[in-house]
């Protein structure tokens, strides 16, 4: 396969600041706190993890390097986001998320994880759906600390992508499983 340059002269992707370069972000703090965690989870406590998907990256929140969410059709439309910790009993949360053709979504309501009391790492899996299909899965990951903490210590990786407009070719939506 042919490698396509997409760098100007200057060395500028063509898609730089573009809206179409809309990534998913997170947003996390203690549940009942004020403070916005970036450093890590805390041990055994209720964590509120909002999500949206954006072109411009929220103060203190967690953004995937990889973005997925170009202008979508000109229309609106309602994605689902799946969250949960993998390796709890704790249930997947499911909220919605409205992606406008072009523009950044609004923040999801939150959702309350508690985190395990003991071990050194902490992750919560956040799998985006449209029509019941699976087009971006993340990882936000990070050190189980314990107390709360900023700084650099939480981050957000795509593990899994498929383009809105690649839906239409795979197999048929199937009911919801969880």
């Amino acid at each position: 396969m042919e490698e396509v340059d997409h760098e100007d002269a200057a060395g500028a992707s063509p898609h730089e600041g573009r809206r179409s370069d809309r990534h998913l972000q997170t947003e996390l703090k203690l549940k009942g706190g004020r403070t916005l965690l970036t450093g890590g989870f805390v041990a055994g406590r209720v964590h509120r993890l909002r999500v949206r998907i954006a072109a411009e990256k929220a103060p203190q929140g967690v953004l995937a390097a990889v973005g997925n969410f170009p202008a979508v059709a000109k229309r609106t439309v309602t994605l689902s986001v799946l969250v949960r910790v993998p390796g709890t009993d704790a249930p997947a949360v499911v909220r919605k998320l409205r992606l406008p053709a072009t523009a950044d979504t609004a923040w999801t309501k939150p959702v309350d994880l508690t985190l395990p009391a003991t071990g050194t790492s902490a992750t919560v899996e956040i799998v985006v759906l449209h029509l019941n299909r699976a087009i971006q899965t993340a990882l936000l990951s990070g050190p189980l600390l314990l107390t709360p903490t900023t700084g650099p210590g939480l981050s957000l990786e795509v593990d899994a992508v498929t383009p809105l407009d690649a839906l239409p070719m795979r197999s048929p939506p199937r009911r919801r499983s969880w």
